[in-house]
């Protein structure tokens, strides 16, 4: 979720996970509205679903090549509008399994990186 900080108004929200809303019965593997796949290999970009009844959707990234990266971002054109001095709050819940057997040997992850936001002037 990516929210505005309104001061002593509380946070307004800009974008959600296409997933909070009702569950539909696409498949899979549909891209929510505003949303595509990227990077040098896109592929490894999916949609995952997890849990029981109901299974919850999730955007995943299933890195089966550590020399490519896979990305998921909002298409700009339905990106919410900010301006310059506006103070966002960005939240995600995170998650993630590795398979020692891919890399032959064990793996430690950490959970910090860098992250990058785009930002399209509108003027």
């Amino acid at each position: 979720m990516v929210s505005k900080a309104s001061g002593s108004l509380g946070n307004g929200t800009l974008l959600q996970s296409p997933f909070d809303e009702v569950q539909d019965e696409r498949a899979t593997d549909d891209l929510p509205a505003g949303w595509m796949h990227d990077g040098t290999r896109p592929s490894m970009a999916r949609i995952v679903k997890f849990g029981q009844d109901p299974q919850t959707k999730a955007f995943a990234v299933v890195d089966e090549d550590p020399a490519s990266h896979a990305e998921w971002h909002n298409i700009f054109e339905s990106a919410p509008p900010v301006k310059p001095g506006d103070n966002l709050v960005v939240e995600w819940n995170e998650m993630y399994s590795m398979d020692p057997e891919i890399f032959g040997r064990p793996l430690m992850a950490n959970c910090h990186g860098q992250y990058t936001f785009h930002v399209r002037d509108s003027m």
